[in-house]
C-alpha cells in the first residue's frame, strides 16, 4: 500500500512539474521552491523506505526481549538493538521532512 501511495505521489509530482514547466522557468522563486520540495520529498521517501527495511529486519529477528518496538532492552541482541535505535530516530525524521514540504 505504501509503495502505491509513494508511486502515485511521485507520478503526480512529475506530472505537475511537466505541466507547469513554463511557470517554473519564468516565475521568480518557483524553480528554487520546486527543487527544495523535490529534495525534501526524495528524503522523505528514502526515510520511509529505509524505515520499512529496518522494520522488516526487526520482524525477521523474531521474538526478542525489548522495551518496545523502537526501544531495546539490555537483553536485546546488538543487531536488533541497532535497528530499533535507527527506527526510533526515523519515526521523527519522516514526519518532520513531510511537514517541511508543507511549510
Amino acid at each position: 500500500m505504501a509503495v502505491a501511495a509513494i508511486g502515485s505521489h511521485v507520478i503526480g509530482g512529475v506530472g505537475l512539474i511537466v505541466a507547469n514547466r513554463g511557470r517554473i522557468e519564468r516565475q521568480s522563486g518557483v524553480g528554487t521552491n520546486t527543487v527544495v520540495k523535490s529534495v525534501l520529498t526524495g528524503l522523505a521517501v528514502g526515510s520511509t523506505v529505509y524505515s520499512g527495511l529496518l522494520g522488516a529486519k526487526v520482524l525477521k529477528a523474531g521474538p526478542v526481549p525489548a522495551e518496545s518496538g523502537t526501544s531495546p532492552s539490555s537483553a536485546t541482541p546488538a543487531d536488533v538493538a541497532r535497528n530499533q535505535q535507527q527506527l526510533r530516530v526515523l519515526q521523527w525524521v519522516t514526519p518532520v521532512l513531510t511537514g517541511l514540504i508543507v511549510i
